[in-house]
C-alpha cells in the first residue's frame, strides 16, 4: 500500500513505476489442512471446502505483498467432514507459486511447512509475527476503503491494533506495533 500526497502524486507515481519487476503472469495457490478455512477472501478464489485459495497476482515487484487469513472450521463442519482434531499433532501448509521469469521461462516454486499444533496460547502469542499481521491489515483495510467501506476499514484497523497491543510479548513485536500505529495514524486521525 502506498500513501500518496496529492501535491507530490507525480513523484509517488514515478516511484511506483521505478520498482524493479521480478516476475510476470504470477499465480499463487495456498493449500491449508482440511480442518482450516480461509476467511475474508473472495469466494471465487476458494475451492476444496474453502481450504484452497488460488489468486492471480500478475506482475511482481520487490514491494509486492500477498497475505491471507484462515481459521479453524466450525465444529459442525468438522464433524460433517469427518475431521477429528484429537489425534492431530501438526498441521501442513503448502504454497505453490507459478510465474514467468524475466527471461520468459515458466517457473513453479513449491513451499511446504508443517506447523506443530499448540494449546499454549502464550507460546502462540510470543511467536506471532506482527510485521506480517500489520501487512495483512493494511492490505485488507485498503481493499475495504477502495470499495468505499471506510468505516469498516477504520474499525478493522483499530481492532487489529488493539489485538496486537494486548498480545505484545517481545521487543520485536513492540517495534512492529509502533511502526504500524505510526503508519496508520495519519489515515485515521491517530488511531
Amino acid at each position: 500500500m502506498t500513501k500518496v500526497d496529492p501535491e507530490r502524486i507525480h513523484e509517488d507515481f514515478a516511484n511506483i513505476l521505478s520498482e524493479e519487476l521480478i516476475a510476470t503472469e504470477s499465480k499463487v495457490t495456498v493449500s491449508l489442512h482440511k480442518s482450516l478455512a480461509f476467511r475474508n477472501e473472495e469466494a471465487e478464489e476458494l475451492s476444496m471446502n474453502e481450504s484452497r485459495l488460488t489468486r492471480n497476482l500478475g506482475n511482481i515487484t520487490s514491494e509486492r505483498a500477498f497475505t491471507f487469513e484462515y481459521q479453524l472450521k466450525p465444529k459442525e463442519t468438522l464433524a460433517r467432514e469427518g475431521i477429528d482434531l484429537s489425534n492431530l499433532t501438526s498441521i501442513p501448509f503448502q504454497v505453490q507459486i507459478e510465474y514467468k521469469s524475466l527471461t520468459g521461462m515458466r517457473c513453479t516454486r513449491v513451499i511446504s511447512k508443517i506447523q506443530q499444533k499448540t494449546a499454549n496460547k502464550s507460546q502462540a502469542q510470543e511467536e506471532a509475527k506482527f510485521d506480517v499481521l500489520q501487512k495483512n491489515v493494511k492490505i485488507k483495510t485498503a481493499k475495504l476503503a477502495d470499495q468505499g467501506n471506510y468505516e469498516a476499514a477504520q474499525i478493522s484497523s483499530v481492532a487489529w491494533r488493539n489485538n496486537m497491543a494486548r498480545n505484545v510479548q517481545s521487543e520485536e513485536q513492540a517495534r512492529s506495533l509502533g511502526s504500524y500505529v505510526s503508519s496508520m495514524s495519519p489515515m485515521y486521525g491517530g488511531i
